[in-house]
């Protein structure tokens, strides 16, 4: 493919999450011919189908306004898209730690206001109140990663979507293509010099959620926060079984670069959704911080695994932003750096509207958010 070839309505989404799944699709419905690349053996099987499974509204955000206003913008479109796979939870906990927060009750309470996020503070017998400060209850749901590649794959065959499963997307595979939409996560860096395109510095981390049975927490979510503390979650729609994400613990490799490969004791399993159990684990870490502050996990067991690798802007500590961008980096190359997994609709509206305009197609479509969009 060359980057300067006059369009005729084909293009190349790489990368098969939620994010280039949803893509690939409204570009599909919106009349492209599209493509679509995976090198695993399924789809939502990387960071889709690896992570803690919530529906962000904006409350995980107190530092970063603008990451909570835009995952509350965006989750009315997700739940249209893939609302089967959405589990309107009955009880959503965040709770702010006594000791160590990087924000205080006061503090998150004025966040929530700024970011118009309904409020309720509660009692829970699931928090120690000797740890934290304060408990709300928050309107967020979760999702079922099986419906949600289950309705993804639907999406694609109602589409046309052509799909290319274990395929690795370079140049030389998509050259009868006249636009390339690259939505790899940490893939994308490296297919960028591909194209001739210096990558910008990401941070890049080997993340494991940590999957545990004999939990005694119901269907509640619980966030303790602001700093190295955990989410704990039903996992799914599978019964008996909880996920167990550590802020701190379950970032088992963190490099800042242009570009990034695993480390070689993690590469099977980065490569192995089945979520089971590996001596790698940092489960014993997980689960000491979790009960310091949360009820209930006195028979909790480790149960199994989930990893991927999780890419994020460099140097936001301060903030821990989270946003998603659609960037053009060449005449007829896209990048989809995915921040939060509820924005995968919004994104695939803006590639579809910058791919219109740049065709020449459609210039009366609607402009696109500014925070969604950055040329």
């Amino acid at each position: 493919m060359t980057l300067t070839a006059p369009p005729n309505g084909r293009v190349a989404v790489i990368g098969a999450g939620v994010f280039g799944v949803t893509a690939a699709v409204h570009l599909a419905r919106d009349g492209w011919q599209v493509g679509l690349f995976e090198s695993q053996r399924s789809i939502m099987v990387g960071a889709t189908g690896n992570n803690v499974f919530r529906l962000h509204r904006g409350y995980h955000y107190p530092r970063s306004l603008d990451t909570a206003r835009e995952t509350k913008q965006s989750v009315e479109s997700f739940v249209r898209e893939y609302g089967e796979a959405v589990i309107r939870s009955k009880q959503h906990l965040y709770a702010i730690s006594k000791f160590g927060s990087r924000v205080t009750a006061q503090q998150f309470l004025e966040h929530c206001r700024q970011a118009a996020l309904e409020v309720d503070v509660v009692s829970s017998p699931l928090l120690k109140t000797e740890s934290v400060e304060l408990v709300i209850e928050a309107l967020e749901w979760r999702m079922d990663p099986v419906d949600l590649r289950a309705i993804g794959q639907r999406h694609i065959a109602a589409a046309g979507v052509e799909l290319f499963l274990e395929t690795e997307a370079g140049p030389s595979v998509v050259d009868d293509y006249d636009y390339v939409v690259l939505c790899g996560n940490a893939k994308s860096n490296a297919l960028m010099r591909q194209w001739g395109v210096a990558p910008p510095r990401r941070q890049f981390e080997v993340c494991e959620v940590a999957i545990m049975k004999g939990a005694e927490l119901g269907d509640t979510d619980i966030v303790v926060m602001d700093g190295p503390f955990n989410s704990l979650s039903p996992y799914g729609r599978r019964e008996g079984l909880h996920i167990l994400y550590d802020v701190e613990h379950s970032v088992h490799h963190r490099f800042v670069s242009e570009t990034f490969e695993p480390p070689e004791q993690y590469r099977a399993l980065l490569s192995n959704p089945a979520g089971e159990q590996t001596e790698l684990t940092a489960f014993e870490a997980m689960i000491k911080t979790a009960r310091q502050y949360v009820n209930g996990l006195d028979n909790a067991e480790y149960f199994g695994s989930l990893w991927s690798v999780r890419t994020v802007l460099a140097d936001v500590d301060a903030t821990d932003a989270r946003p998603t961008i659609v960037n053009w980096v060449a005449p007829t190359v896209m990048t989809l750096f995915s921040g939060k997994l509820v924005t995968a609709v919004t994104a695939a509206e803006s590639v579809v509207t910058e791919l219109r305009a740049r065709s020449g197609r459609d210039h009366a479509q609607a402009v696109v958010p500014e925070h969604l969009c950055a040329n």
